[in-house]
Order: structure tokens, then C-alpha cells, then sequence
């Protein structure tokens, strides 16, 4: 699916809250969130301001972010990950229409 037809899906609905939840897959983590596009939009205010800022803080962010959409038991398996892992499985979850890391990383099998 293109980002035309992301925004587009998004636009023509009454809520976000509809959108479906979507399979998260990253090297050996496999799980289902709720659609990155559900959360708040304060949150990518904030988001988009820690990446002005450079501070850090929008690891921080993320993290809120993945506890409030990812089920508890998976959750948990995130915050044992390494930052490098925990990006990815991220970066997989943003771009979930792009298959495994959006073919941002070719060490993947």
C-alpha cells in the first residue's frame, strides 16, 4: 500500500480507531499492535519536536508509544531488547505495509 493510499485510508475514515490492528515482524519478534496510525497526534507533535530538539527524548516517546499498542507479554519482551532491536521492531511497526523493515536492513532472513 502506497502512503497516498495510507493517507487516503485514514482521511476517509470517521476515526482512526477502526484502522486494523497490524502484524508486527522483526527478526526473531513476531507480534500484533494496534495501528501506529491510532495514537494521538500530541504524540507525533512531541515526537517531531524531540527530533528538533535532539535530545533523545523521542526514544522515550516510542517507548510510551509501543506500551500503549503492543499487548502486555509483548510489551515486556520489548523493553528486554537492545535500542538497536527495539528501532527495528519500531520501524517495522510504522511501515508494517512494507513487510519486514520496509527492506531497511538486509541482514535479516
Amino acid at each position: 500500500m502506497s502512503t497516498e493510499g495510507d493517507f487516503q485510508r485514514i482521511m476517509g475514515s470517521m476515526q482512526s480507531k477502526d484502522l486494523p490492528p497490524v502484524e508486527v515482524v522483526s527478526g526473531e519478534f513476531r507480534a500484533v499492535a494496534k495501528n501506529f496510525f491510532t495514537l494521538p497526534v500530541a504524540l507525533l507533535m512531541d515526537l517531531k519536536e524531540a527530533q528538533l530538539y535532539q535530545d533523545g527524548s523521542e526514544l522515550l516517546l516510542l517507548f510510551d508509544a509501543a506500551e500503549l499498542c503492543f499487548s502486555e507479554d509483548d510489551f515486556e519482551h520489548m523493553k528486554d531488547m537492545n535500542i538497536r532491536d527495539f528501532l527495528n521492531v519500531i520501524h517495522a511497526w510504522v511501515h508494517f505495509d512494507r513487510g519486514e523493515l520496509g527492506g531497511a536492513d538486509s541482514t535479516q532472513e
